[in-house]
């Protein structure tokens, strides 16, 4: 693992141990966004693959599998160790600050970014989708999920939706994101010189009603993330 910038401790250190215990299994992560993310997925065989915000490393697996050569970063060191048990080291695994320009990163150098729920975390995101556009090759993708704007303004009850606001959560730990509007979103991955290809509201899968049928119907009425796949011109 390098670590090509000092990062200090942060929220994210304290998920790892969650996800280790299996928070990752959960069925919002398992059946509503990862089969949506992996049938937008391209064919990474062969390909070079950045997984941004790479979590314990469910999507840095699945990449290996099928035939990707991973990089993976990340702000929080405790993740990285589990990625690395995970994949038995078959991944580059750097720890990073995503709000920070990836200067260990040569230009032209990936043909796929991957991003899974991780941008709402980050207040600008002026850097970071620029220099997710500098790394990737002509034509490459870039496939990223978040927070869908409606859900957050309707669950925390923000007066202006339009305003990028911080959200203060509690999920057994304290957390904390931003919320911006869908325009919002649409005009930073514009400007970073990204065509958007697809966007999609995911639905619940079968088997997430066979586990939380009141959860099921609440996500094929109510979406609860979003997801883009973009493409470098």
């Amino acid at each position: 693992m390098s670590q090509e910038s000092p990062v200090p401790p942060n929220q994210y250190d304290s998920f790892a141990d969650k996800y280790l215990n299996g928070l990752d299994k959960k069925p919002h992560n398992a059946f509503y966004e990862r089969p949506a993310m992996i049938q937008m997925m391209p064919d990474v065989r062969g390909k070079t693959v950045l997984d941004a915000g790479c979590g314990n490393g469910w999507y840095a697996e699945h990449l290996l599998e099928a035939g990707a050569n991973v990089t993976v970063v990340d702000a929080s060191e405790k993740m990285l160790e589990n990625v690395q048990v995970r994949t038995s080291g078959k991944v580059e695994c750097v720890l990073w600050d995503l709000n920070k320009p990836l200067t260990w990163a040569k230009s032209d150098s990936f043909d796929f970014v991957f991003s899974s729920l991780t941008l709402h975390y980050l207040q600008n995101w002026t850097i970071v989708l620029s220099e997710f556009s500098r790394v990737l090759r002509h034509s490459g993708r870039l496939l990223f999920s978040i927070h869908h704007p409606f859900a957050d303004w309707q669950i925390f009850r923000k007066e202006n939706y339009f305003a990028t606001t911080k959200i203060e959560d509690d999920w057994g730990f304290p957390v904390h994101f931003y919320r911006r509007s869908l325009s919002a979103i649409m005009d930073a991955v514009i400007d970073a010189g990204f065509q958007i290809e697809k966007l999609i509201e995911p639905f619940p899968t079968e088997e997430f009603l066979k586990i939380d049928p009141n959860g099921h119907q609440t996500l094929t009425t109510s979406p609860l993330f979003l997801i883009l796949l973009c493409r470098k011109p």
